[in-house]
């Protein structure tokens, strides 16, 4: 197609798109209890619509028929009619008529409060910005002379954005069934937010293009995402939010690309000094969210746990009060762990009734969980650097910690420790060292002493790491590198001081249920809770035999709980029928019943698989790379998940989901950063392809924006409208 007959067929189109959707918003908007036209002028409006498209469709095909004659006539015609002055002034004098017209209803909204032209303004924003759009063209060409080109994307751009956030809004305010109208302010702002965005996506290379696009569909998926799985008692807000959807997703990925090239610009002016100065500031801000999060934390304490029989807070009560009463030598009652009671147990006195005792291991909880959260962001610090571990430590703690934090219980002690235990293991599998395998084998022995669950992943741990080490040495046996076999034999050491010391860890607990019970591992939900049906069977079992104080030894092999009976006591359909009712309990605990308001486990899955799609073979890189690393991941995750959905039926809190949750962001920040890595060392250069690095720190930006949202929320609401124990 010819220059001109492009134009004509974009504004045609971006005419006819903006209509549809305008009738659309209209049609959806009010589920079909109002008509905006009647038969008459519904008749005129489609047959107006159908002479102009096709009267712009028959002269672009003129234009490049076969015959020159006919297409330079229509050319010339076209251009001699397109840039006279009186179409000039016709398209300024229809912008001002339309200029009066909004003049009307916005006198009555905002001078006399009649609210009745609202609707209007609403229905006809759409046609009003594309003729706005239009006078910019007229405008822009008249007096500054400047390539039309860019005008007619300007309007192709804006207009589709404006017309696809009113639709997309009332798609989902027609969802909610409360079809609220929305301002024509909000709709100025938005129109003005598609106009920058157009001019900004024009200007910029083409990649940075694709880039600005990416992140819109990004913010657009995480929009609809959370929207999806908002929590239910906070669904009276939406309407609320959603009156400002199409604002949300045109500006944030603008906002995002504006403070990142406003930082790169203030680093090279200041030479980098800027970074102190920021970082300061960052630290400061953590001092000021601390206070709000104890405060918060506090007033949950004072206003929702009030009751010490909620959750199992009682049980790690008596825990704490007969380790301190025996000296410590108690193992508990072989159903909880024993370091977190006996941690507390230091700071309780004999003279304590319950009331105080609760008060204070309240208290204790959340002076360790800040102590912990400071712990955490050293360590994600020395993993991804100052700003993404200030973002990561202040999801975990505005998402996870603060709504456990002032609750007698071991979870923010495991969520921790298991945490660390994942990154050392990691990094044991990755780059082993000396120093790593000593506070790997300490750290896992001690996560293991808080909840048994972490026992688990050690062995899936040392098989991987065998599986890697005798790939090592075959590699080198066969490259006859005698050098590299001192190497192995450190390899092989490595995972033998993990061993060990995780031994010695736990050796005095271990050796006390030996002798008692004859395993060194014995816990009852493990041993024998596990194998009943439901909680209230296992505790029908536990009166009758007593699992807690002794083993069952007057139980024979086919009486006593365990696989071998459970498979031949069940059917295979009751154990798939046990597997799906579980696996349904922990999609619900990730998706239907988060902690926060914000869902990040879903937000940075996605901003992950996006980066991977945009550079898939960068992506098979990594995996053929780290694909020993990986598998442990994969089997890490899924081990965990499984487990956890059949122990379902008995409990299926999201406290047990939740202990996968550090763990998971951390694997999606670690894959980030080695994607960015592998992209700058294959090409050097990224002018080729989206920029990775530029693509992860936008969607940093993004969610850190939403977290400031997800604060405020949840220390002001979300916070007291349930208890969190369990």
């Amino acid at each position: 197609m010819n220059r001109l007959s492009r134009y004509l067929f974009l504004l045609s189109f971006v005419f006819l798109i903006g209509l549809g959707l305008f009738i659309g918003s209209i049609y959806l908007r009010e589920a079909q209890k109002f008509q905006l036209f009647n038969a008459s002028s519904l008749r005129m409006l489609t047959f107006t619509g159908f002479v102009v498209s096709i009267g712009f469709l028959f002269g672009s095909a003129l234009v490049t028929w076969k015959k020159p004659l006919w297409g330079q006539k229509v050319l010339s015609v076209s251009e001699r009619l397109i840039n006279q002055d009186w179409v000039h002034k016709s398209i300024l004098l229809l912008s001002v008529l339309t200029i009066v017209f909004l003049t009307i209803p916005l006198w009555n909204i905002f001078i006399r409060g009649d609210a009745r032209y609202q609707s209007i303004l609403f229905r006809f924003s759409p046609i009003v910005f594309l003729l706005g759009a239009l006078s910019l063209i007229v405008i822009r060409t008249e007096y500054f002379k400047t390539d039309r080109k860019m005008w007619v994307k300007l309007v192709l751009i804006s207009s589709l954005c404006f017309g696809a956030g009113v639709l997309f809004q009332s798609i989902l305010m027609n969802k909610l069934e409360q079809p609220l109208p929305v301002s024509i302010g909000t709709q100025f702002v938005y129109a003005v937010v598609c106009l920058i965005f157009s001019i900004t996506l024009i200007r910029q290379k083409k990649y940075e293009s694709y880039l600005l696009l990416l992140l819109v569909a990004l913010v657009v998926v995480l929009f609809v995402v959370q929207w999806l799985v908002f929590p239910h008692k906070l669904r009276r807000m939406l309407p609320g939010i959603l009156r400002y959807a199409p604002i949300i997703i045109v500006s944030l990925p603008l906002i995002a690309l504006f403070l990142i090239s406003f930082w790169k610009w203030l680093r090279e002016k200041t030479h980098d000094k800027v970074i102190w100065i920021v970082q300061g500031l960052m630290i400061v801000s953590l001092i000021f969210l601390a206070i709000t999060y104890y405060q918060a934390a506090r007033n949950h304490s004072d206003e929702i746990n009030i009751d010490l029989t909620v959750s199992d807070q009682s049980a790690y009560m008596r825990f704490i009060k007969e380790a301190r009463r025996l000296d410590f030598n108690y193992t508990g009652d072989h159903n909880r762990m024993p370091l977190y009671p006996f941690i507390q147990a230091l700071f309780y006195s004999p003279d304590m009734d319950d009331l105080e005792l609760f008060e204070l291991g309240k208290h204790n909880n959340l002076i360790l969980s800040i102590v912990l959260l400071v712990c955490l962001f050293i360590v994600l610090f020395w993993l991804f650097g100052f700003f993404r571990s200030y973002l990561f430590i202040l999801i975990i703690a505005f998402s996870l910690f603060i709504f456990k934090a002032v609750y007698v219980q071991a979870e923010i002690l495991y969520y921790s420790l298991s945490a660390l235990s994942f990154v050392l293991l990691l990094m044991m599998l990755t780059r082993p060292t000396w120093l790593r395998s000593i506070a790997t084998g300490i750290i896992v022995g001690l996560a293991y002493l808080t909840k048994g669950t972490i026992l688990s992943s050690l062995p899936l741990f040392a098989v991987l790491y065998g599986v890697q080490l005798v790939l090592f040495g075959v590699q080198e046996k066969i490259n006859h590198n005698k050098e590299r076999l001192i190497t192995f034999t450190q390899r092989a050491a490595y995972l033998l001081v993990v061993l060990v010391l995780f031994a010695l860890v736990i050796f005095p607990y271990a050796q006390a249920l030996k002798l008692r019970f004859g395993h060194y591992f014995y816990n009852v939900n493990t041993t024998f809770y596990i194998w009943f049906d439901d909680w209230q069977m296992a505790i029908e079992e536990e009166e009758k035999h007593n699992f807690v104080n002794q083993w069952p030894s007057h139980l024979t092999d086919d009486e006593l709980p365990n696989l071998r009976n459970y498979l031949r006591e069940h059917s295979s359909q009751q154990i798939v029928d046990r597997f799906v009712s579980g696996f349904e309990g922990q999609f619900r605990n990730i998706f239907d019943k988060p902690f926060s308001v914000t869902n990040y486990w879903i937000s940075y899955l996605i901003i992950l698989m996006m980066g991977i799609l945009i550079n898939i073979d960068n992506f098979r890189m990594f995996v053929k790379s780290n694909w020993v690393t990986l598998l442990f991941v994969i089997l890490y995750f899924a081990g965990y998940l499984i487990a956890f959905a059949w122990y379902c039926p008995l409990a299926c809190g999201r406290r047990f989901t939740y202990g996968l949750y550090i763990p998971f962001l951390i694997v999606i920040f670690l894959v980030m950063r080695e994607l960015v890595k592998n992209q700058i060392r294959d090409s050097g250069k990224v002018e080729n392809k989206i920029d990775l690095a530029k693509y992860f720190s936008a969607s940093h930006v993004i969610v850190a924006i939403s977290l400031v949202f997800n604060i405020w929320l949840v220390t002001n609401n979300v916070l007291f409208i349930d208890a969190y124990g369990s």
